[in-house]
């Protein structure tokens, strides 16, 4: 077997010797366009070698995908849930409200009803008390006026000046009159007499006459056309009368009348129910004052044709 030669160098190479760091040199400032640069060489004399980045796995990727569309429908579906349980409170607290409303009135009404029955029930029992005892209210008062009118000494002596005074100007447009009296009356009111006759109009005569009928504290007036009774059961009964008076006038209280007007207003659930007033309590009249037993009205009486008796 013939051995080979080995080739030569070309006619036109220098032949030298072989460096790592040559590698790395930077091209000659003529290379030609389009050439790539030369890679960096990094210390030592290597040169990095830059290798494309590795693709990403397509499952892992569909995983991530996945995530997240898992992620954002639980979002809404949590968004979803909860508005649905707002919507739902919401409408079941109205629901409640209004059915808590009507029960609280039919309970409401009921109890009005139950009220308004017990306060007829009241207001009959009440009027027949008051209709036993208005009778014996005016029994005991008369009793007691008896007691004390009666009593020996119990009439002020000074009350007969009072007294005759009144009545006389009852008829104070007579220019003559003559007043009866109680005997002791009589020497109280001598002394007095001159008064009697002030501001009296055209009374100029006074006659004072002594009457034993007459008990201490009475006095009838005398005129040309009328009397007037100014004794002490003639006044008394004059008390009794406006006492009995004022009993059947008095205005009753009318409870069941009070309930409707404070139920006349909204109830609630229907309206807004204002701030309550008060319901006003219907007046009551008050006994009136029995007059004074020296007290008269001042109106005179119209004269008349014949003799009239004016009690007093």
């Amino acid at each position: 077997m013939s051995s080979q030669s080995q080739p030569g160098p070309s006619p036109g190479h220098r032949v030298r010797d072989f460096s790592l760091p040559e590698l790395g040199e930077a091209a000659p400032a003529g290379a030609a366009a389009g050439q790539a640069p030369a890679r960096p060489v990094e210390e030592g004399g290597f040169i990095p070698i830059y290798l494309q980045e590795r693709p990403e796995n397509p499952l892992e990727v569909a995983q991530r995908q996945a995530d997240k569309l898992l992620a954002s429908a639980q979002g809404q579906a949590t968004a979803i849930r909860q508005k649905s349980q707002d919507e739902g409170y919401q409408s079941g607290y109205q629901a409640g409200l209004e059915e808590g409303v009507v029960a609280s009135k039919a309970r409401i009404e009921a109890a009005c009803d139950n009220l308004g029955r017990a306060l007829t029930v009241l207001e009959r029992a009440r009027e027949g008390i008051l209709a036993v005892l208005e009778e014996e209210i005016i029994a005991l008062v008369q009793a007691v006026t008896d007691r004390i009118l009666l009593a020996p000494g119990a009439v002020d002596p000074d009350l007969i000046r009072r007294v005759a005074r009144e009545a006389i100007s009852r008829v104070a447009e007579a220019e003559r009159l003559t007043v009866r009296l109680n005997g002791d009356d009589l020497e109280r009111l001598r002394e007095f007499r001159p008064r009697l006759l002030e501001g009296m109009g055209r009374l100029k005569y006074l006659d004072l006459v002594a009457d034993p009928a007459l008990r201490p504290g009475d006095c009838l007036v005398d005129g040309p056309q009328s009397q007037v009774d100014a004794t002490l059961a003639t006044r008394r009964q004059r008390i009794f009368s406006l006492l009995e008076e004022t009993f059947h006038q008095a205005q009753r209280l009318d409870l069941a009348a009070a309930l409707d007007q404070a139920l006349a207003g909204p109830v609630p659930g229907d309206a807004p129910v204002p701030q309550a007033a008060p319901v006003p309590r219907p007046a009551v009249a008050q006994p009136s004052k029995a007059p004074p037993a020296a007290s008269a009205p001042s109106a005179a009486p119209p004269e008349a044709a014949s003799p009239e008796l004016e009690e007093w």
